[in-house]
């Protein structure tokens, strides 16, 4: 994703160089499979690697199937694990190539086991083949221990909190009680910082609301940490955090959803600094409703290309006027002292000028990815809207990803299956857009867009229900095109394992944001 602001003087930072998993300018995507069944073990998760390349774009040469047990992974793939969840891209290191984490939330940890507790696996790249390690809440040095069905890497952003170089991990606990006496499923976020060694659990931190005097307090089932984002949006040469809290109750409405942003610095993120972010706030568009679960999604990116990081978030739940769950998109502007109420807007498919129009159960908003897709300097932002009924007559909920420029006079455009040369025919339930990542795959300047249609079906002898494929979109000085489109799946020759029924392949997507600035990486997290 494209990053906003520039290198702060006087903060560390690495000498330009190139991010990737293999060093060069190129960026390369990280599909998730976590329902991949792994020999018996159902759901045990797993991820593939596509490596771009200039010019050329994605291929499958170089790629890589990565599972538990696999390729010198650390541990067994086992029943429920879906790895894969959640991924974070980020130079961990500091050694010029990118390190991935991803996500185990389903993990058992521990002898005797804790089921479900979750974890992270992190590979490191480097010009040899990637080393690996395993973090949980029962890791030497780690706050918190583990517990059943707490979730650790439910979520993951990736930025340099304290700005030392090395890009930090944020871990979202979706489902960790939290306080004494405990307030279930609650939600929490720990955040390690990055070395010379890689990832360290030195001066690790643990946030809940209510903790370090942050605002609101911790309720039940609030899932505080799902999803997460970092950018810097007061361009100080630290990345922030911001925290989706898509469950919060607001003044006793149920589900309004939340985000609360903390703030970085030298010393790590400042708890002293935050931010409670919902529809009810002074100055915000609209009001806060019930189920509208407000921060289900975000992206970040520099929509006015004022230096300062924006804040996109997603409420796909959003009743516009009498449409129920037509979804909406709320836009948030950076400034020298962060988020800011000011000029912050509503997007829907009914406001002005925007193609298309708000229907029942669109979800408008249910993913969101920002990146220059034109090359004009300025972030433009996708939109996924999986529960898109297309065509006349109309697919039921084939889905689809509606496409914002910035400061292009509110250029925008709805794309979806068998339209203007995208490919693949609309289908009933495809889901269009659940996911989407952006990335410059082809190293020309501009980011190119990763779709999952996950619940695609793959046609064949017997029809494989649910397989899931990944489209790839390309930038171009119009925006992004359909010329040069790919269709990715597990039967796309050179890519490891095969299409099966329930693998929901493209359920996650990650790609690395190509940038020469090494101040921070932030990262969409659906």
């Amino acid at each position: 994703l494209v990053l906003a602001g520039q290198p702060h003087p006087g903060h560390a930072e690495k000498a330009a160089q190139p991010l990737s998993f293999n060093g060069d300018f190129a960026a390369d995507l990280v599909i998730g499979v976590p329902y991949e069944a792994i020999g018996s073990n159902a759901e045990a998760g797993a991820a593939h690697i596509l490596y771009g390349a200039a010019g050329d774009g994605l291929s499958a040469s170089g790629s890589q199937l990565w599972y538990q047990g696999n390729n010198g992974l650390l541990d067994a793939a086992e029943a429920s694990d879906k790895f894969g969840s959640a991924f974070a891209i980020g130079d961990f290191d500091g050694n010029g190539y990118a390190d991935l984490a991803v996500g185990v939330p389903g993990e058992g940890v521990g002898s005797p086991e804790v089921e479900r507790a979750g974890a992270v696996h992190v590979l490191y790249f480097s010009d040899r083949n990637p080393e690996n390690e395993v973090w949980h809440q029962d890791s030497d040095g780690i706050l918190d221990t583990a517990e059943p069905y707490d979730s650790f890497g439910a979520a993951l952003a990736a930025g340099d909190f304290n700005g030392d170089g090395y890009t930090d991990l944020a871990v979202g606990t979706s489902q960790e009680d939290v306080g004494n006496p405990e307030v279930v499923n609650a939600g929490m976020v720990q955040v390690l910082y990055g070395s010379a060694a890689g990832l360290s659990a030195d001066g690790n931190q643990m946030f809940y609301q209510g903790s370090f005097n942050l605002e609101d307090s911790a309720e039940a089932n609030d899932h505080f940490g799902t999803p997460l984002a970092a950018a810097d949006f007061d361009a100080d040469g630290y990345a922030d955090l911001a925290i989706g809290i898509r469950h919060e109750d607001i003044d006793a409405v149920v589900d309004v959803g939340a985000v609360q942003v903390l703030y970085g610095a030298a010393n790590g993120i400042n708890a002293s600094r935050d931010q409670f972010w919902h529809q009810d706030v002074d100055g915000v568009v609209d009001t806060a409703e019930e189920r509208d679960r407000f921060g289900s999604a975000m992206a970040v990116g520099d929509a006015n290309n004022d230096g300062y990081a924006d804040l996109a978030v997603g409420i796909p739940y959003e009743d516009v006027g009498s449409v129920t769950e037509a979804g909406a998109v709320q836009i948030f502007y950076g400034a020298e002292t962060g988020l800011t109420a000011e000029g912050n807007w509503l997007l829907h498919q009914n406001s002005l000028g925007v193609a298309d129009s708000c229907e029942e159960d669109d979800h408008f908003g249910y993913s969101l990815a920002g990146g220059d897709f034109d090359g004009n300097g300025a972030s433009d932002l996708a939109v996924g809207v999986p529960g898109e009924d297309v065509g006349n007559p109309a697919v039921a909920n084939a889905g689809a990803v509606h496409i914002f420029y910035s400061q292009t006079g509110g250029d925008n455009e709805l794309m979806y299956q068998g339209h203007d040369g995208f490919g693949d025919t609309a289908e009933d339930q495809d889901a269009v857009g659940f996911s989407l990542a952006a990335g410059d795959f082809n190293d020309d300047g501009r980011a190119d867009l990763a779709v999952g249609v996950p619940h695609e079906d793959r046609e064949g002898v017997t029809p494989l229900v649910n397989a899931g494929v990944v489209h790839v979109l390309l930038g171009s000085s119009a925006g992004l095109t359909t010329t040069g489109s790919q269709l990715w799946h597990q039967d796309s020759p050179g890519v490891g394992g095969a299409s099966e029924d329930y693998d929901y392949f493209g359920y996650e997507l990650a790609a690395i944001p190509t940038t020469r600035l090494r101040v921070y990486l932030p990262l969409t997290m659906r």
